[in-house]
């Protein structure tokens, strides 16, 4: 069992990195549309993280936990694919899924 308030804080921390990587995808004049709605995509998700946490909703937070961990993968998958995704990008986008993906491992 874990603790909410635990997973809030690891959260907030995720939520950043989505903004800066969604950020960067978004000013990024050459980006791939995969990147981008796959960027939109998690913000909307994060949203809906943000709403489970609020509601102390275990099973909704575990659920939406591996929706962005999906997201995020396909997020990485696209941006390896984009030849004009540049390096902090990729970085960006790389931290999310790896800070996503460590963060469905401690709930499962």
């Amino acid at each position: 069992m874990f603790q909410v308030k635990d997973i809030e804080r690891k959260f907030n921390q995720i939520d950043q990195a989505i903004v800066i990587a969604s950020n960067a995808c978004l000013n990024g004049s050459d980006t791939s549309p995969q990147l981008v709605e796959s960027m939109t995509r998690l913000s909307k998700q994060s949203t809906v993280m943000k709403q489970a946490v609020q509601s102390n909703d275990e099973a909704k937070i575990r659920k939406t936990v591996d929706e962005l961990e999906l997201i995020g993968e396909q997020a990485e998958i696209a941006c390896r694919k984009d030849s004009h995704a540049t390096a902090s990008i990729k970085e960006a986008v790389v931290k999310v899924h790896r800070d996503l993906h460590d963060l469905q491992q401690q709930l499962h």
